[in-house]
């Protein structure tokens, strides 16, 4: 899990386990570490809120479950704090300035495609190397941005 430091992440845990009994007899807690970075909260509906308490790092979260006969089970999650968006200038070819370039970015290039400064569609953004158009050139540079992006997540 990755997610800015102005950002929170919910997961519903029910959508993670399964037992003989109601789900909602489940007892669940989680251990974050190191508890410097992260903070996890999780709620009578069994979802569990996790916010960043510093502006970027790495870290883990323990989740335990146990059921109203002590069987349990562990699972451990990877979180990586990213700065706050509001901290950093997005990326070029973060079209929709969500502070990562993903496949939404990748639509909305696609979409630009083939356009020049002459049609009225025309959105500079898109325009990667300034040449007045859009085409597989700004598409490559994408491409070197998406992956330097989405690498080793």
């Amino acid at each position: 899990m990755s997610f800015h430091r102005d950002q929170t992440q919910v997961l519903t845990l029910d959508r993670y386990v399964e037992d003989d009994g109601p789900l909602s007899a489940l007892l669940w807690s989680a251990t974050p570490t190191p508890t410097e970075l992260l903070a996890v909260a999780i709620d009578s509906t069994r979802k569990a809120t996790v916010s960043a308490l510093q502006d970027s790092g790495h870290g883990t979260i323990i989740f335990r479950v146990e059921d109203l006969e002590g069987f349990s089970a562990l699972a451990e999650i990877q979180v990586e704090i990213l700065p706050s968006l509001t901290d950093s200038e997005p990326e070029a070819s973060d079209f929709d300035r969500d502070g990562r370039i993903g496949f939404s970015d990748f639509f909305r290039f696609v979409d630009a495609l083939g356009l020049t400064i002459f049609h009225p569609d025309w959105d500079p953004a898109f325009d990667l190397n300034d040449d007045g158009q859009i085409t597989l050139d700004d598409f490559f540079l994408f491409v070197d941005a998406f992956e330097a992006s989405n690498t080793g997540q």
